[in-house]
């Protein structure tokens, strides 16, 4: 099963999310993780190695885009998905989730 996950940030660097924390820790081989830094500024650095073991994609809009086009260019973007998850910056997913 595919399961896709959208996790939009704004203001924020991406160590500061206790969402992207919290979805680091899951091991599944289909799963996907899609960050969306929606602005006002841009992430200088990303820890990409913490992101090894999962389908990272990670992308930047500074002009801060509607969430409606976020949440519908992910949608396209993972057509074939079986499950859609789309979470704020600040949420704490336990193992059972």
């Amino acid at each position: 099963m595919k399961i896709c996950f959208l996790v939009v940030i704004y203001d924020k660097n991406f160590s500061e999310s206790t969402t992207i924390k919290s979805l680091l820790n899951i091991n599944e081989k289909d799963f996907y993780l899609c960050i969306v830094n929606n602005g006002p500024h841009s992430i200088d650095s990303l820890d990409i190695r913490n992101c090894q073991n999962i389908n990272f994609r990670f992308l930047e809009y500074l002009e801060n885009k509607p969430l409606s086009h976020i949440y519908n260019d992910f949608i396209d973007y993972y057509h074939d998905a079986d499950r859609f998850i789309i979470l704020d910056d600040d949420s704490i997913l336990k193992e059972t989730y």
